[in-house]
């Protein structure tokens, strides 16, 4: 019994959202197949892996339902990366922790103001950690303007391909979206009008079809008849 309802509950999801995980699977596609096929030869170039994986997290996270969104949180994600790796690269350079430490805190007070008072939360949040990121390799004796290099151009090329998947591989419009939601808005309205009439009393039914008869009547009257007739007190006589 439980299996049956599973299984039924797994394809109305499907049949729901099958666009928007087919578009989600495609994208890391290409940056998994990278990752994991040739994964023998990344002993020799650990960069290639980190790229794949930047890369692969991005597309995961910047994937939405409708190309807008898809772009609006792509920019976000941008700016933020570019903002906190350039700074991370700048203050990492001088080699002094003092310097890296101050840089950390100001960027993780700078992101939250970003977020909580511009409303960019994805910027903001991206900001510290990609600071925080190429901050971080000069711990490991790793050149810093590779790992910046590396971390930027993963999130721009994740980006990239998100965005034209939301293009060419069923497109959707937020337009799309309401247009659909307004017409079972007015499927649910029609039915639950129905219902309500349904359920009414058969007397009501009747002393609502003659209130509607008689208010025809009265419009179909002469008004100078109707008129005189009020004031004399008396119904109007036919000419």
């Amino acid at each position: 019994m439980w299996l049956s309802s599973m299984l039924s509950t797994i394809k109305r999801l499907w049949q729901t959202h099958w666009r928007d995980m087919l578009r989600a699977g495609i994208s890391v596609l290409g940056p998994a197949a990278v990752l994991f096929f040739w994964a023998q030869h990344f002993h020799q170039d650990p960069e290639i892996a980190q790229s794949m994986l930047w890369m692969i997290v991005t597309i995961i996270t910047v994937t939405q339902t409708t190309v807008g969104k898809a772009a609006k949180k792509g920019c976000e994600r941008s700016m933020g990366t570019i903002t906190g790796g350039l700074f991370g690269l700048l203050l990492a350079l001088t080699r002094s922790p003092v310097v890296m430490t101050v840089g950390c805190v100001a960027t993780a007070m700078i992101g939250e103001l970003i977020v909580v008072h511009l409303k960019l939360e994805n910027t903001g949040k991206l900001c510290a950690t990609t600071y925080v990121i190429v901050a971080g390799a000069t711990l490991h004796a790793r050149a810093v303007w590779l790992v910046a290099v590396q971390r930027i151009s993963a999130i721009l090329v994740g980006v990239g391909i998100v965005f034209v998947m939301s293009l060419i591989w069923y497109p959707a419009a937020a337009s799309q979206a309401v247009y659909k939601h307004l017409a079972a808005a007015a499927a649910a309205a029609t039915e639950m009008s129905e219902a309500a009439w349904m359920g009414l009393p058969e007397a009501a039914l009747i002393g609502a079809e003659q209130q509607q008869q008689q208010q025809s009547r009265m419009g179909q009257a002469d008004p100078s008849e109707a008129d005189r007739s009020m004031v004399d007190g008396s119904p109007a006589l036919a000419a």
